[in-house]
């Protein structure tokens, strides 16, 4: 009986760990960039009690399924149609990002929300020209800059394999240690847009759903585990 209260306990930590998860996600539903998390579930084999067998710590990953994009006309938003990143200079080193937002400094350099410089091919902060003779800036779907009807650079747009990426916040995402960003060439670059969050707030609301009432039917079978217990140990006493 000990062993199957364990295997409950265990499935219920789970659950609790998929509400964190799918409650985060649901609060992100409307912000620019924002990847869901999955929390992904598996069997596991308990090395200090033979045969017991529980639902193993919850592996959360990044669903990396691009949002949808809105269009704002502004020509330093920048979206990606489809896989691919733009690359920022954070304070902790190059970071991949989805969200697009940025805006000219007094020096021309365009930077997000956060301050984090956007890079161009070469590892560089994008600069534009700011001056009252300046023209406005084009920006190809292959990421070329153009202003004044000349290129003046061009985005660094990079590639990465879903697992290898772990959310460092701000909308900001790093590779795994010892690997680098990979340039695409494909990737496709919308001016004007923005890229909305991935999250489908119907769907999970029914996940939440799912999730309760399988938390319910565990903490029930929980107490009935108990009580059988505790009726055991009556007769064994009697």
């Amino acid at each position: 009986m000990g062993n199957l209260i364990y295997r409950t306990v265990s499935g219920s930590v789970a659950q609790l760990h998929r509400l964190d998860v799918l409650s985060n996600n649901l609060a992100h539903a409307n912000t620019v960039g924002f990847k869901a998390d999955r929390a992904t579930f598996s069997e596991a084999l308990d090395a200090n009690q033979r045969g017991t067998r529980f639902v193993s710590v919850p592996k959360t990953t990044i669903d990396t399924t691009p949002g949808p994009l809105e269009v704002t006309d502004n020509p330093f938003d920048l979206g990606i149609a489809g896989d691919g990143y733009f690359v920022v200079d954070a304070p902790q080193g190059q970071r991949l990002t989805r969200v697009g937002t940025f805006t000219p400094d007094t020096d021309g350099t365009l930077r997000n929300v956060h301050g984090h410089a956007l890079l161009g091919e070469g590892g560089q902060p994008v600069q534009i020209g700011i001056s009252a003779e300046s023209g406005p800036v084009t920006v190809s779907e292959t990421g070329q800059l153009i202003q004044d009807d000349k290129p003046i650079g061009k985005l660094m747009l990079v590639n990465a394999a879903p697992g290898t990426l772990t959310k460092d916040g701000q909308g900001l995402l790093r590779l795994d240690d010892g690997l680098t960003p990979q340039p695409d060439p494909n990737v496709a670059v919308r001016q004007g847009t923005i890229e909305e969050s991935n999250v489908n707030p119907v769907s999970i609301m029914t996940e939440l759903v799912t999730v309760h009432r399988h938390f319910d039917a565990l903490q029930q079978a929980i107490k009935v585990y108990r009580d059988m217990d505790e009726a055991s140990g009556r007769r064994l006493r009697s």
